[in-house]
Parts: C-alpha cells; sequence; structure tokens
C-alpha cells in the first residue's frame, strides 16, 4: 500500500456570507465514511455534516492528500486516479475529519455461503465490491452483510423470505449501511421488510423476479434507481419508492394494491405499467411531476390525492373506477382525456384547477363536491343528468362553462357557479331552493328556469349582466342582493313571493315591470337605481324601507294601497312619477318625495293624523301639485283657515278632500 504524500490539493465551495451579527463557530464536521476502496476511474461522493447546523460559516473546504491517487472536488465528489492510497481531508472553520480512499485495479469479487459471512476476514471486507451469497441467511448472516461498506453489487443467490426491516438502513443516524450499492439481486426472495434500503442514494438497479410484497419505505430516496421490473409483487407499502427522483418506469404485471404515497415525488416517472392493480392508496402518484399518461384497466377504488399535481399528466384511463377519494387530480394543469365512466360521485377538489380539462369525465355522477371543478377554466359542458347535489363552489371559476345538465338536481350550494362568465342557460327542474351566490357573476347568463324553486339564498344572482328572463313560478323567499346588478333584466313576476330581503334588484337599469301580489313589505334599497323601472304592482305591500325607489327615473304607476309607512327617500328622484295614491299612509320620513319633479297629484287616506318631516317634499315644486285627504273629518298638522293650502310644511296647489273608498 502507498503512503499517502504530505503535499494537498484544495477544493473550496463557500456559501454566502452570513448576515447575522453574532457569530456561531463550528464546533464538529464528520464525513459520512471513514475509509473506502475504489477501483480506478471509479467515483464515489463524501457528504460531510457540519455541526451547530446553524453555524454563521458552514463552507468547507476539501483536500487529498495525493492528487495522483484520488482527486476531490468542492462537492465532496472523490475520483479515483491511480492505484494507492490517499487521505481525504475535509475542514469547516477549524474543525477537520478524514477519509481513507484506497485505489486499486483489481476489484474484489466474493461468493460466499451464508454461514462463512461473520468469519470473513475484517481486513478483507473493504476491498469486497461484489459479493454473491449462497444458501440460507439467518440474522447473524444478515447483520454480518452490513460490514461489507464497499458493496456496489449483491446478489442473495439462494435464500428465501424477508430481507429483513431497517436491513440496509440505519434509522437513528438516518443513513444508509451500504452506501455504496448499486445492484441488488435476491430471486427467490419474497418479501422486502420496512424501510429495507431507505436512503440507498447509489442504487441503481434491484432484481426480485419473486417478490409478493413491499413493505413501508423500504426504497424511500433511493434517488439513483431509474427502473423496476417486479413481476410478482402484489402489494407496495406506504411510501415504497418515495422520492425515487430518477425512477422513469415502474412494471409490475401483478401489482393489484398500492397503500399511501408509494410513488410520492418520483419526478422523473414516466410509464406505468399495473394492470392488475385495483386498489390504490392515498397519493399513490403524487407529484409526479413528469408523468404524462396512465392506464389502469381494473383500477376501482382510489383513496385520494391519486394523481394529484401531477403537472404534465394528458390522460388517464381508468374505465372500472367506482371509488374515489378527494383530490385524485387536483392541480394537473394540462388534463384534457380522462375516461372514467363508472364514477358515481365526484369527491371534493377532484379536478381542482385542471385548467386543460374541456368536459366532465364522470356522466353518472350523483354528486359533485366541494371545489371538484373549481377552477377549471376550460371546462366547456357539464352534462350531469343524475347529480342531486353539487356543493359548494364546485363549478367556481369556470370562465368557459356554457352547458350543463342538471336536470335532477335537488341540492344547489353556496357558490356553486361562482364565476362562470360564459354559462348561458341553466335549468333545473327538481331544484327545490338555490343557496347564496350560487350563479355571482355568471355574467353570460339569460334565461333561467326553476320551475320548483321556493327560497333563493342572499346574492344568488349578483352581476348576472345579461340575465334576462327568470320562470320562478313558486318561489316564496327570496334573500338580498338576490338580482343585484342585472343590468338586463325586463320583468319580474313572481306570483307565489312572500319574502324578499334588502337590496334585490339594486341597480337593475333594464328592469320595467314589478308584479309581487303576496309581498307586505319592501326593504331598504330594494329598486335602488332602477332607472329603467316604469310599473310596480304591490297589493298587499304595507311599508316600503329607506331608499327603495331612488333613481328610478322611468317610474309612472305604483300600486301599493295598503302602504301604511314610507321611509327615508323612497321616492327620491322618481322624476316620472305624476301621481301617488296610498289610501292608508301614515309616516313619512326625510326626502320621502325629494326631487319628484313631475309630481301633480298626490292622494294620502289616512283617517288619523300624518307624521311627516321637513324635508319629505324638499326638491319637489308642491305648489304644481294637488294633495287630496280624506273628507271623513280627519285632522291634519300645520293646516288652518288662514293658509288652507299649505299642509305639512309646504304649500300645495290645491288641498281637497275624498273619499278613499270610492
Amino acid at each position: 500500500m502507498l503512503q499517502p504524500s504530505c503535499s494537498y490539493a484544495v477544493a473550496k465551495k463557500s456559501p454566502p456570507p452570513n448576515p447575522d451579527d453574532d457569530v456561531i463557530e463550528v464546533t464538529g464536521v464528520t464525513l459520512d465514511r471513514t475509509e473506502i476502496t475504489l477501483a480506478v476511474s471509479a467515483t464515489e461522493r463524501l457528504t460531510a455534516t457540519v455541526l451547530p447546523e446553524n453555524a454563521s460559516d458552514p463552507s468547507l473546504e476539501w483536500a487529498s492528500s495525493d492528487e495522483s491517487v484520488a482527486r476531490v472536488d468542492e462537492t465532496g465528489l472523490v475520483t479515483a486516479v491511480a492505484e494507492g492510497s490517499a487521505v481525504i481531508t475535509v475542514t469547516a472553520g477549524e474543525m477537520t475529519d478524514e477519509c481513507t480512499v484506497t485505489v486499486s485495479h483489481k476489484v474484489a469479487v466474493v461468493t460466499l455461503d451464508a454461514s462463512a459471512l461473520s468469519s470473513y476476514p475484517a481486513d478483507a471486507i473493504p476491498s469486497v465490491t461484489e459479493l454473491t451469497v449462497s444458501g440460507t441467511l439467518d440474522d447473524a448472516a444478515w447483520q454480518a452483510l452490513t460490514k461489507f461498506t464497499n458493496l456496489q453489487k449483491l446478489t442473495i443467490a439462494e435464500s428465501t423470505g424477508a430481507v429483513p426491516e431497517y436491513m440496509f438502513y440505519n434509522a437513528d443516524e438516518g443513513v444508509s449501511l451500504l452506501p455504496a450499492l448499486k445492484e441488488f439481486s435476491a430471486p427467490e426472495i419474497t418479501e422486502i421488510g420496512r424501510y429495507a434500503f431507505q436512503k440507498s442514494a447509489a442504487l441503481t438497479a434491484i432484481d426480485l423476479p419473486k417478490v409478493a410484497r413491499i413493505g413501508k419505505r423500504a426504497f424511500d430516496n433511493c434517488g439513483a434507481l431509474t427502473e423496476i421490473s417486479l413481476p410478482g409483487l402484489e402489494y407496495a407499502g406506504p411510501y415504497a419508492f418515495q422520492n425515487c427522483d430518477a425512477l422513469v418506469k415502474a412494471d409490475c404485471p401483478m401489482l393489484s394494491q398500492t397503500d399511501s404515497s408509494v410513488f410520492m415525488d418520483c419526478g422523473a416517472l414516466t410509464e406505468v405499467s399495473m394492470p392488475e392493480l385495483k386498489e390504490m392508496g392515498y397519493a399513490t402518484f403524487y407529484h409526479c411531476t413528469a408523468l404524462e399518461s396512465v392506464s389502469l384497466p381494473k383500477l376501482e377504488k382510489e383513496h385520494g390525492f391519486g394523481f394529484a399535481i401531477c403537472n404534465l399528466l394528458k390522460s388517464a384511463d381508468l374505465p372500472e373506477l367506482k371509488e374515489t377519494g378527494t383530490s385524485s387530480f387536483t392541480d394537473c394543469p394540462v388534463l384534457t382525456d380522462l375516461n372514467t365512466p363508472q364514477l358515481t360521485a365526484i369527491p371534493d377538489y377532484m379536478f381542482n384547477n385542471c385548467y386543460a380539462l374541456k368536459s366532465n369525465p364522470a356522466p353518472d355522477a350523483e354528486k359533485v363536491g366541494y371545489r371538484a371543478f373549481y377552477n377549471c377554466t376550460s371546462l366547456e359542458t357539464a352534462m350531469l343528468p343524475a347529480a342531486d347535489t353539487i356543493a359548494e363552489n364546485a363549478f367556481d371559476k369556470c370562465a368557459a362553462l356554457r352547458s350543463v345538465d342538471l336536470s335532477s338536481v335537488k341540492y344547489l350550494k353556496e357558490e356553486a357557479f361562482y364565476d362562470c362568465s360564459s354559462l348561458e342557460s341553466v335549468t333545473m327542474p327538481e331544484l327545490d331552493g338555490i343557496a347564496p351566490s350560487v350563479f355571482t357573476n355568471c355574467t353570460s347568463l339569460r334565461r333561467v328556469e326553476m320551475p320548483k324553486v321556493k327560497t333563493i339564498g342572499n346574492g344568488a344572482f349578483v352581476s348576472c349582466e345579461a340575465l334576462e328572463e327568470i320562470v320562478m313560478p313558486e318561489v316564496e323567499t327570496i334573500g338580498a342582493m338576490v338580482f343585484q346588478k342585472c343590468s338586463s333584466l325586463k320583468e319580474f313576476v313572481a306570483p307565489a313571493l312572500k319574502s324578499i330581503d334588502t337590496r334585490c334588484f339594486d341597480k337593475c337599469t333594464s328592469l320595467k315591470k314589478v308584479e309581487m301580489p303576496l309581498v307586505t313589505e319592501i326593504k331598504t334599497y330594494m329598486f335602488y337605481m332602477c332607472s329603467g323601472l316604469e310599473s310596480v304592482d304591490l297589493p298587499l305591500v304595507t311599508s316600503i324601507g329607506n331608499w327603495a325607489f331612488k333613481d328610478c327615473s322611468a317610474l309612472t304607476s305604483l300600486n301599493a294601497p295598503e302602504v301604511r309607512t314610507l321611509g327615508a327617500n323612497v321616492f327620491n328622484n322618481c322624476s316620472s312619477m305624476t301621481e301617488f295614491s296610498f289610501p292608508y299612509l301614515d309616516t313619512m320620513k326625510a326626502s320621502t318625495f325629494k326631487n319628484c319633479t313631475s309630481l301633480r297629484t298626490l292622494k294620502l287616506g289616512a283617517e288619523g293624523e300624518i307624521s311627516f318631516s321637513s324635508s319629505s317634499f324638499s326638491g319637489t315644486d308642491t305648489s304644481l301639485c294637488e294633495l287630496w285627504l280624506n273628507g271623513s273629518g280627519a285632522t291634519f298638522a300645520g293646516i288652518s283657515p288662514e293658509a288652507p293650502n299649505e299642509c305639512f310644511g309646504v304649500v300645495w296647489k290645491s288641498v281637497n278632500a275624498y273619499d278613499p273608498a270610492q
């Protein structure tokens, strides 16, 4: 063996300076290997751990005692140059650690019986890079294998049963016990135990033809593994191949069940063959960002997040899939072709942010979950003839959605079609209630037909700018702001309506006619700024709230014979109204008839004293208007023989008596 020379070649890797004022000194640096054996031209990466983790300057300096034997770069990658020995030193601050590198032209290839593993000479172990073990391995033999730390290829030729759990993984330190292992073959082994090969970062190939079960995290973080062919595998445990960053192909022809997250974060995976897979665990292919297509012809059940964040997934053929969990395809932005004809429910977040999806792939679904199609901006049709429930935000922000078949829907929940700006027509013959904000900002919606609807929640049709026709003959209760800013709505007839909340028709500038024969109260801002409103029929209304008809500049006809109370600014700027008749009105508030510039006749038939504000008629020229009051002995504040045409603090063209009953 050659002795290391005293000259060192140094490679340095320096991170940006720590911005903190307080300097935290390095207290230690440790290499993951103390000695390695390499063949000429082979490479091996050393990993250094600096303590404490938050040291102000954790930069590393790497040095080789003899670059003619072995070189090291700034990342710790050692390259064998020629036969001999060299010492690799890493320095962090004032702390150092070393690894002896032995370079040999000859690689030791050894075949041993399992019984001889424990007694193999210790000084010969470092040179063994390929090992074939015959016979049956007992616990002691398996444990003896972990001494062969330079193994690159390991074959378990005859032993059956299982590779024990944690076999080649030190859980306490979180490192592989065979860090150089590249190939593993075990033709008779039938099971791989939990954590057996976790963090075997050099492992590139496995040959396990009879393995039927793989335990939890067995190959987790095997970052160099590129392909798996497991012809006998039937079950894969949780996280079995998670974070296998280089894995491109997974061929498992007999696999029938995966547990959760089996291939999670396998960012290079492009080819999957699992023709017998029937049940897929939670997040099985989660964040497989290179996967473009998948066909699982026998898959019946998926537990959720199965293909979530598969950024390149374009197609999935799942003809037998009957049940799935939440978020199965969430954030698959290029998904266009999906075959799931057996699905009877679309769970929460199923297609959330699937921007390229154009049609519903589950036409027989009976339920559509929360945000199931949220932000599917290319979705054009949603044929759901069997659906009875559409959950909150199910189609929220589906800006291209034009056509929906919801003929069986009975439960339509909040914001279900919020921001569906291309939706033009909706028919829901079985629906009996509309939740709040269901169609808010559906700016292309022109016609709504819901013959059985009895209740409409707050803001259900806010800003449906194109809405012209509403067919809801049985509606009884309407919430606040339901039709606010429906600027194309021309007529509203609701023969069964009994209760309607505030601002319902606020800024419906095209509304001309309203008939609500059973409503008894008009609340605040009801028809605020309905500048096209001409005729309103309110035969049972007894109270009209503040600002209810403000700026209804085209209003010429109002039938409200039962009104007792008018709030402030009710008819402010109703500049086309020539006559008001209120047989029972006894209360007027501030600016009730303000700026009614065309008013010529006002009939007030109450028998008692009428309460008013000093500004009830501000901006209205009452000298052009005839005031008619009940002639049956009623008294009115402010009338005196000396000023017979003065009443309510203003002067009228005339003050006359009339009989409201005639």
